[in-house]
């Protein structure tokens, strides 16, 4: 069996410089961290680039790596701006970056080598085949999807040439990480793109029913189920939380250091970590995919440590106390959270006063003991036997103190060579970096002239606060004459202030020009006999159908279109209980002389047999700017589609080069949630928060989330520039009339009504 304890990377996130000194002091083999730009934690703190210069060099001086997430979309705009922190990335060390763009990874293999690539969690890769698709495009390891059992991550990281990284502790998505739009579509911040509102964590309400948080995932805690990663090939733990505080990766970190260490849970670290932050914790599915005690439908939040009940209410000199038996000892200033019914949140507050059973006020109340608590005097109504949380401890938050190191000595710095002769009327110092500075003044002979070369070299060695590290020193005095340290001095600030840092390195993009020529239209469909009031009129105006479904399907729409006119799309998941089954349809089909396919995520790139075949990438291989459409070209997909949280003002330029390559979806009922998480509720059946009206249903044994009302860029779809316009019939359960007479109204170039533009205009 594989003992994986010895070279396993406990990983830990910084949201700024004191959470990743906290990492690090509490026993992190690396930390994962990002700049103001480009981070998919935009609402963290973040680094500036010159606190992580000065970190980087002091987590190497500890042997220590830093990961750098730059794991959002990049739009055209912004390739500049990401090329700049890629060059400043590969100054400093950096020892990886972490991306979901396959735009953005192809800008690192082909123009920075020695950052390492690391494929996001955001790229939602869940199978084998995924994890060999990364590794021949270049990346060193994948963040695995976190809804993998430990089947799946066992086989994923037995796969030789790709390390696999897994998240062990912290916040879930209710959506497959990458494949959320939810946030985008309805507010135009993008969870791709660093900004999400977390519309999983909003209460939803449905017909008949009370609103209830449907969607609030519990928070991940495998705890010692870790131990069994151990027994894999897994390279790295991953903690998730680069929007918490120091505190929290203290002792998160400290937790799991100790658990992989000794291979043994201690029941006081687990304690504080809840006292810190935690909503209810779950495993998830590593033990099991048919696990579905995955969500928190009452409350959202912190929660904190259970510490018992409310035993019994009092009023004592006017104000309202409560009593409990706390399973661990408290203080005052502490926090308390009680679960209300009705209320969205625990009621939380400060402990103000405590008493023991005779009146006596008390600063600390010892595990085991009864205490009163008094509450403050606009508390709601708590009825007796709630359950009471621990939500903030005085002594837990003085438990996880941690050093800081003096930044500026671990800044990156520029080398410089500096030479100093001296004359007998004058001095001049000259570095390699074109700076020079010159004094004219008479000069004696030194009355120790041993030391001049060493006073010499120790005032141009004080570089301070420039970017600069005395390499070589070169120093001619024949005559050995003295010169003033004053001087020596003031000729240093000269010559370094004079000096430059080396030029940028210059990287000149250039892409092709291949403009639309014609324009023709797509339809997609998920149910084929939705299909049958098309006529023939509407058939022939159709280039291509995409059709996902079974033989059948596929067959009944050749018959009606024509073979040369179906594509087959496969789905964006295949899990391994799906492998099999998917394997035989894609032979089968390839049998019968199918040879043009639709794929929509990386996986398939190896499940298909790309040379024989004609393949085009759906929108979650997202096209955001143009390298990531040449990259999909180079890899030999005849056409890219859209992203359709994208806005016409990206579009057009990515369309300037690749529009005879372009398809723009102008009709679809976007999945904005793509769940393993069953709700347990209706199908297709009708939401509404405070986001507007939503639809959840499941389609193979997955949940989905539409919107009421599709999105629709129709009138708007010529402008784009792309040759193809799509319009997806899919996951509503259309009629055959109502896709007809929508068919129509948009091949006229009409939007349906009650129809949504999402980012088209307003950008995102």
């Amino acid at each position: 069996m594989v003992n994986n304890k010895e070279k396993i990377q406990l990983l830990s996130p910084a949201g700024d410089i004191e959470a990743g000194y906290a990492a690090l002091h509490y026993g992190a083999d690396a930390v994962y961290l990002g700049l103001p730009k480009f981070s998919a934690r935009a609402g963290a703190v973040n680094f500036q680039e010159e606190e992580l210069s000065s970190f980087t060099g002091f987590a190497h001086s500890e042997g220590k790596k830093v990961f750098l997430a730059l794991n959002t979309l990049i739009c055209e705009r912004e390739k500049s701006a990401v090329l700049d922190i890629l060059a400043f990335a590969e100054e400093i060390g950096i020892d990886s970056v972490i991306v979901q763009d396959i735009g953005l990874g192809r800008l690192v293999r082909k123009h920075f080598p020695s950052l390492r690539l690391h494929g996001s969690t955001q790229m939602a890769v869940h199978n084998r085949a995924g994890a060999e698709a990364l590794r021949d495009m270049g990346f060193k390891r994948v963040v695995l999807a976190r809804e993998l059992t430990l089947e799946e991550i066992r086989e994923i990281s037995n796969l030789e040439g790709i390390e696999t990284e897994v998240f062990i502790h912290g916040a879930l998505c209710y959506c497959y990480s990458g494949l959320c739009l939810f946030s985008s579509l309805t507010s135009g911040r993008s969870a791709n793109r660093g900004r999400c509102l977390y519309p999983c964590r909003k209460a939803y309400s449905s017909e008949g029913t009370s609103s209830s948080h449907l969607f609030s995932m519990k928070d991940l805690a495998q705890k010692e189920e870790v131990l069994k990663l151990l027994g894999t090939n897994v390279s790295a733990l991953k903690i998730e939380g680069r929007k918490k505080n120091a505190l929290y990766v203290a002792a998160v970190t400290d937790f799991y250091r100790n658990l992989v260490d000794t291979g043994i849970k201690s029941a006081e670290k687990e304690k504080n970590m809840q006292m810190i932050f935690a909503r209810p914790w779950t495993h998830l599915y590593l033990n099991s995919r048919k696990n579905q005690d995955v969500t928190d439908n009452d409350f959202v939040g912190h929660r904190g440590l259970f510490t018992g009940v409310l035993a019994k209410l009092s009023v004592k000199d006017g104000a309202d106390y409560i009593q409990i038996v706390p399973v661990v000892s408290i203080g005052l200033h502490d926090g308390i959270q009680i679960d209300v019914p009705g209320s969205e949140k625990p009621y939380g507050f400060a402990i103000e006063s405590m008493q023991d059973g005779k009146s006596r006020p008390r600063m600390t109340a010892e595990a085991g003991k009864a205490i009163w608590l008094k509450l403050p005097a606009d508390h709601p109504y708590i009825p007796e036997r709630s359950a009471i949380y621990i939500s903030s401890s005085s002594g837990v938050k003085g438990a996880y103190g941690y050093p800081k190191p003096k930044a500026s000595l671990y800044k990156k710095r520029t080398p410089i060579d500096v030479t100093l002769t001296v004359s007998e009327d004058r001095v001049i110092a000259e570095s390699s970096l074109g700076g020079k500075a010159e004094l004219a003044e008479h000069f004696s002979p030194a009355t120790h002239k041993g030391a001049l070369r060493e006073a010499a070299f120790t005032a141009f060695a004080k570089t301070g606060d420039t970017p600069f590290v005395l390499n070589e020193f070169s120093y001619t005095n024949p005559n050995e004459l003295f010169v003033p340290v004053s001087l020596l001095n003031d000729l240093r600030r000269q010559v370094y202030t004079q000096s430059s840092l080396p030029p940028a390195k210059q990287i000149s993009l250039s892409y092709p020009d291949f403009p639309a020529q014609s324009r023709h239209y797509i339809l997609k469909t998920d149910n084929v006999s939705s299909l049958a009031e098309l006529s023939t009129e509407d058939a022939a105006g159709i280039f291509e159908v995409i059709v996902s479904g079974s033989i059948a399907d596929i067959d009944s729409a050749a018959a009606q279109f024509g073979q040369d006119k179906i594509r087959i799309s496969l789905p964006p998941l295949c899990r391994y209980w799906e492998n099999d089954k998917t394997a035989y349809f894609i032979r089968t089909m390839l049998n019968k002389g199918y040879k043009k396919w639709e794929i929509s995520n990386v996986g398939a790139l190896k499940m298909l047999p790309l040379a024989d075949i004609d393949f085009t990438a759906d929108w979650s291989l997202y096209v955001i700017n143009r390298e990531s459409a040449a990259e999909l070209l180079d890899l030999k997909a005849s056409r890219f589609t859209l992203s359709p949280e994208d806005s016409l003002e990206n579009i057009t330029k990515i369309t300037k080069s690749f529009g005879a390559y372009s398809t723009f979806i102008m009709y679809q009922d976007t999945p904005l949630f793509i769940s393993e998480t069953d709700t347990g509720e209706g199908n297709c059946q009708p939401l509404r928060s405070s986001d507007g009206s939503f639809r959840k249903l499941t389609k193979d044994g997955r949940t989905y989330v539409i919107g009421e009302r599709p999105l629709c860029l129709a009138a708007g779809a010529k402008e784009t520039g792309a040759a193809f316009l799509r319009a997806d019939f899919i996951l509503r359960p259309y009629k055959a009339s109502e896709v007809a007479d929508i068919w129509r109204t948009l091949v006229a170039g009409k939007d349906v009504k009650d129809s949504v533009q999402g980012n088209f205009t307003r950008g995102f």
